[in-house]
Order: C-alpha cells, then sequence, then structure tokens
C-alpha cells in the first residue's frame, strides 16, 4: 500500500492469521460482560484514548502518578488498563478481574480487558501504546492512530514504523530519553493533540486507509490472500 507517496509492504505471513479476527467482528463485546462496553456505548465516536503497555512493562509509582495526572488533566476521555503488575512487578498476578474506577471523565481497569474489541468501538480516537507488534498491528486493523510510548526490544523500531513512516501516530517519550520521567505535561499534550488537534484528526484519517488496506488485501483475492495461499502451495506440492 502507499501513504503520502510511501510504499509500505505488508508482509503476508504476518498479518495473514492475526488480522483476520476483524474481517467479520460485529458487536460481540457486550457479551462479555464488562462494564468498560457500556461506558464506551455511552461515549461520543472518536472520543476516548485507549491507554494499555502490555504484558511485558512496568512503570515507577511515580510515573504512573504522571500518567494519571496527564490523562485527567487533559480533559478527554480516557480508558485505562493499569494492571498491578504496571505497578512495578510484571509477574504480579491480575486478581481485580473486573474492577473498575471512574475518574471524571475517564475510566481505569483495574486487570484484563478485551483490547481488540475496545479499539474496534467507535468511540476509539487514539491507542497509548508500548508499541509492541501485535497492539500495532491490532490497533492500525481497527484505523486507531497510536500514542506511541515505545519500551524495550522491538517497540522503537515499530514507534518509527507507524510514527515516522506510517504516519498513523506521534510519540509520546522519545526514545532518547527513555530513562527519564514523563510529566504530566507531555502526556496531557499528547492527548490533547491527538483527540483535538488538526494533526490528530490527519492522522486518524490516515488510519482509517491503512485499516482499508488490510482489509483488500485479506479479502478473498486481495494480495496477502494470494501470497498466502501461493506458499501454502509451493510448500505442499
Amino acid at each position: 500500500m502507499s501513504t503520502s507517496g510511501i510504499v509500505v509492504v505488508v508482509v503476508p505471513l504476518v498479518a495473514q492469521g492475526h488480522l483476520n479476527a476483524f474481517l467479520h467482528l460485529s458487536r460481540r463485546i457486550a457479551a462479555h460482560g464488562i462494564p468498560v462496553h457500556y461506558w464506551l456505548d455511552e461515549q461520543p465516536p472518536a472520543s476516548v484514548v485507549y491507554v494499555a503497555f502490555g504484558t511485558t512493562t512496568s512503570f515507577s509509582k511515580e510515573q504512573v502518578g504522571e500518567i494519571e495526572a496527564g490523562l485527567k488533566s487533559s480533559g478527554q476521555r480516557f480508558l485505562w488498563v493499569c494492571r498491578e503488575a504496571d505497578l512495578g512487578d510484571i509477574y504480579a498476578r491480575d486478581d481485580k478481574y473486573n474492577e473498575v474506577d471512574k475518574c471524571g471523565v475517564g475510566m481505569i481497569v483495574r486487570g484484563w480487558a478485551p483490547q481488540l474489541e475496545i479499539l474496534s468501538h467507535k468511540s476509539m480516537a487514539a491507542f497509548m501504546s508500548h508499541c509492541g507488534w501485535n497492539s500495532c498491528l491490532e490497533s492500525l486493523s481497527m484505523g486507531v492512530p497510536i500514542l506511541a510510548w515505545p519500551m524495550h526490544s522491538d517497540q522503537p523500531w515499530n514507534a518509527v514504523l507507524v510514527t515516522e513512516i506510517l504516519r498513523a501516530g506521534m510519540m509520546v517519550r522519545d526514545w532518547k530519553k527513555r530513562s527519564e520521567l514523563v510529566p504530566a505535561e507531555m502526556v496531557k499534550d499528547s492527548v490533547s493533540q491527538m483527540v483535538v488537534g488538526e494533526e490528530g484528526k490527519m492522522m486518524r484519517e490516515t488510519a482509517a486507509e491503512i485499516r482499508e488496506s488490510l482489509r483488500q488485501a485479506l479479502s478473498e483475492g486481495g494480495s496477502s490472500k494470494l501470497e498466502f495461499d501461493s506458499f501454502i502451495a509451493h510448500i505442499t506440492r
């Protein structure tokens, strides 16, 4: 596919199985019975920032406090999955499966949340993410731009792909400053710019274009489907 004059190759073997779920995704999310779904239904379209940092990331209590202060002071709606593991121990148990806290215009989930279903909701405006590859695929397959906060491993490169090449997101924190505390003001500015700023609007449009390109590639007769079928035919002949 092409975005702003830049040709991007979608690798079929990566996308084929993982993203197939979004092709026929319905509003089955309410069946989970988790309060966040009902809360999302009450929010305007493209108004909520979903915040989650994966399962292998932890923050200091000070950083968690800055994130919370930034989200609240932005005045924008947010849904933050803040697990026990985010508070310093990535091996901590998440026993608070369904526990949620409403705070102003936002909601904090103290446990697990169905990420793909949340990202598919019409209320989504952006995803503040660590930029793990699965999260990037899930977000862009749903047409949701990314507020990039890479932590380790492949995440810095994924963040560059999303922000500088695809132009479907913006950095919250510069990777060169990864050892520094991200202040609440920086979180606030990033969220506000993405939700109500002109740049954020353009990124949502770009993310929507990427979503449609992925859907076409994975549909019957699409490029990824054809390449995958060709690969299977080659190794089984």
